[in-house]
């Protein structure tokens, strides 16, 4: 069957109702509700919304006695019906005089349920306010098609605003922040007169200049305030939550709402605070929901000497939006000292979290923590990154914050959302001693693929560095590098070690840092950072890729140098330093190195074995301590061929290009 014959069958099934229909509204009020219609005025059905249209809803409202309808989908706003689903496919062009004239499938024929009953709002303007009240929300207009489009946010200003509530009978408007009433969830939606300009004094915002394009995104819509008093706003404020904490709550013409918190930060929570008699406060989020009211309020610039909310800058236009972490403002009111959040360590920079405020102590309950949250704990704590850690113990049963869940961006804990303060929704979680949240911080600097010992810890380099760890490249890695890197893990003296090449496959790329510290810095922070995909060792043969190998040591460190005897052959050389177990690479590894090697342990010769052969040293994590040992072949005692100390800083290191030193002792 073609197309063509199954649009005609269709067609065919379309109808028109030669008896009485009634019609009415249901569930709403009398100019908006679920569309009702019966043939009797007794047994009363709904209409499915399939093809359900703005053309359909004016002649709706036509019939109840308004100009101009607006096709809703009742479900969510006037509730399901009851009953039979008299009719479907109703199809209307718009200038019918009621709805019995529509084409529409057979009387009581339809594949629909009561999820899809068609309703409509009716109006007597081209304009419509909808997601706030009577008197605000997100502007919609009637275009030159008879459709509703959502008024674009592209150039809608005070005077825009002064004409849309003009033409709706109010003598005052005010523009709304971009995004006040949330975002418009019907992908449908089209929006109409971008780059709206209004002197002001127009009749119609359809009398405006405007332009055929839009930056359509779902909060880039034009809203209103509208009153027929001069409107003010700001100078009250409340919280919405508890007692000292919770969302910051504003009043403009009379309508409470929210502040956007895409700039909110501890000058503004001091101010809200002190204007509710506390001695001050800090940024606190909550999770958004429905009561929280529209934006009344865009960005707020306090400087945090201002007595009240109304004598802070304000931008109503200012407020930055994200579909996964929409920001509204809240406080933390404190009375005597602000809250502090510390670290109790088990060991260095690992341990439990606690916070203090008004001289109460508490913690972090561990239900939903993550490594997201304990990433902005260990930022606010002044560390690079950290890890989360979950079930540790707490002398007290307190937990001041619990289902904490940071979004990334947040520059304190107190500002990912939670369930509110000392607000337990999940008591039965958070009530053990044994349910609390830690971290384990991270400088800027991190070795992996460590080795320690407690002379000191040697390991591949890794630096944070613009939000994210980079390893280091090893070309032009030196002895100032080794230092700074050392000295920010705790530890006095740094040297470069041998690294070993990375032979990565061309289909990837792995993206390094070059660092290059002065010899008088004090921190990483003095040191410049680039990044390079290009990285190469920085010895012949010069592989496409190197870590920067790093001893950190204390300062009264003892090399202590053991030599291991082999255990099979052939066998990779075993050396001990500093208390950590390493090998030799081959570079400059020959057969008088390797004599020297076997006489010590009562063989008669040695030879130096192909590094391709050799199953390796089998030490976790090996440290190529030196290469070029440099045996005349007549030592004693392998040490005594070791002539420079690791710790010469002036010895060439570099990637261990020919693999690890080996022999075969006979």
């Amino acid at each position: 069957m073609t197309n063509r014959t199954i649009q005609s069958l269709i067609l065919l099934s379309l109808v028109y109702t030669t008896t009485a229909m009634f019609l009415r509204l249901a569930g709403g009020n009398a100019h908006e509700g679920r569309v009702e219609v019966s043939q009797d005025g007794v047994t009363w059905g709904t209409v499915c919304n399939d093809g359900w249209s703005d053309y359909n809803a004016h002649v709706v409202c036509r019939e109840i006695g308004y100009k101009w309808g607006a096709a809703k989908r009742a479900r969510y706003l006037y509730g399901i019906g009851k009953g039979p689903i008299f009719l479907d496919d109703v199809k209307c062009n718009g200038q019918e005089s009621n709805l019995a004239s529509c084409p529409h499938a057979k009387w009581g024929v339809n594949n629909c349920v009561h999820t899809e009953d068609a309703a409509v709002t009716c109006h007597n303007d081209i304009v419509r306010l909808e997601n706030g009240g009577p008197n605000h929300g997100i502007v919609y207009v009637l275009d030159d098609n008879k459709t509703w489009g959502v008024q674009c946010g592209d150039g809608f200003d005070r005077n825009a605003a002064v004409v849309v509530c003009r033409e709706l009978g109010y003598q005052h408007g005010r523009d709304m922040s971009i995004g006040t009433y949330g975002k418009v969830d019907d992908v449908h939606t089209k929006y109409i007169q971008g780059d709206i300009l209004c002197s002001g004094s127009e009749l119609s915002i359809r009398q405006c200049t405007s332009s055929n394009t839009c930056n359509q995104f779902p909060y880039n819509y034009g809203a209103v305030v509208c009153s027929n008093m001069p409107i003010l706003g700001g100078n009250d404020v409340r919280l919405l939550g508890g007692q000292n904490s919770g969302l910051v709550m504003t009043n403009t013409a009379g309508i409470w709402g929210s502040v956007c918190g895409s700039t909110w930060d501890d000058e503004d929570a001091g101010v809200v605070c002190r204007q509710l008699g506390y001695a001050g406060g800090v940024p606190y989020a909550f999770p958004s929901n429905s009561s929280m009211g529209p934006y009344v309020l865009g960005s707020v610039n306090c400087l945090g000497t201002e007595r009240r909310l109304s004598d802070c800058n304000r931008q109503e236009k200012g407020c930055v939006y994200n579909d996964k972490n929409i920001k509204v403002a809240g406080v933390l009111c404190h009375q005597r000292k602000a809250p502090v959040l510390r670290l109790i360590e088990d060991r260095p920079r690992v341990g439990r979290l606690e916070i203090e405020m008004d001289g109460q102590k508490g913690g972090i309950c561990d239900t939903e923590w993550d490594v997201i949250d304990a990433r902005v704990a260990c930022q606010q704590l002044g560390y690079a990154d950290g890890d989360n850690i979950r079930g540790l113990e707490a002398p007290y049963n307190t937990t001041f914050m619990s289902n904490v869940q940071c979004a990334k961006g947040e520059r304190s804990i107190f500002e990912c959302k939670n369930d509110g303060w000392s607000n337990n929704r999940n008591s039965a979680s958070c009530s053990g001693p044994n349910n609390f949240a830690g971290v384990e911080c991270y400088e800027h600097a991190f070795l992996a693929s460590t080795q320690s010992s407690a002379m000191g810890t040697t390991g591949n380099v890794l630096v944070f560095h613009n939000k994210r760890w980079y390893h280091v490249c090893d070309q032009d890695f030196g002895p100032y590098d080794a230092e700074m890197v050392c000295k920010e893990l705790g530890f006095p003296v740094g040297v470069p070690l041998i690294s070993e090449p990375i032979r990565v496959d061309n289909k990837f790329k792995i993206f390094f840092l070059q660092m290059n510290c002065p010899a008088n810095g004090t921190s990483l922070r003095n040191c410049q950072f680039n990044e390079t995909a290009s990285c190469r060792s920085r010895t012949a043969p010069f592989y496409p890729a190197a870590y920067a190998s790093v001893l950190c040591l204390q300062g009264n460190a003892n090399p202590d140098i053991r030599v291991h005897p082999p255990t099979t052959f052939p066998s990779s050389l075993v050396i001990q330093m500093y208390g950590m177990n390493g090998t030799v690479c081959a570079r400059g590894w020959d057969y008088k190195d390797a004599r020297v090697y076997c006489r010590q342990y009562g063989y008669r010769m040695g030879f130096t074995i192909p590094t391709s052969t050799v199953q390796g040293a089998n030490l976790n994590n090996p440290v190529v301590w030196m290469s070029d040992i440099g045996c005349t072949g007549w030592e004693s005692d392998f040490r005594m061929c070791i002539r420079n100390s690791v710790l010469d800083k002036t010895k060439t290191t570099g990637a261990c290009a020919g693999g690890m030193a080996s022999v075969y002792c006979i």
